[in-house]
């Protein structure tokens, strides 16, 4: 469980940053405040999503309920936002990475 995990939110981190390069790329006409700050926002949250997967072996409460408060918040930002391809891979992920947190959640907490 927790190497699944540990590997979905890798996965998850390489899509955000992939997307915030992306969005840089395809705004090579004219580069924006906003779209600068919406491509910082998206490697930003790879980032987070990263240093969350490296976290979640050490057995602490922090980092367990710090995951799932962001995969929850990515969950509703998600499907409040504009919905394409892309958005549904990271939903899926971020549900899957929930579904394993939760239901493995004594062996993440008690883990030595």
């Amino acid at each position: 469980m927790l190497i699944a995990a540990r590997f979905l939110f890798y996965l998850n981190a390489v899509i955000w940053v992939a997307l915030g390069l992306a969005t840089l790329g395809r705004e090579t006409e004219q580069l924006s405040a906003a779209v600068i700050i919406l491509a910082m926002l998206m490697a930003s949250n790879g980032a987070i999503m990263a240093w969350l997967g490296w976290r979640l072996p050490y057995p602490r409460r922090r980092s367990y309920y710090a995951a799932l408060a962001w995969l929850f918040l990515n969950v509703l930002l998600t499907v409040t936002d504009e919905f394409g391809l892309l958005d549904a891979l990271t939903l899926i992920l971020d549900l899957v990475l929930v579904g394993l947190l939760i239901g493995g959640r004594s062996r993440v907490l008690n883990q030595r």
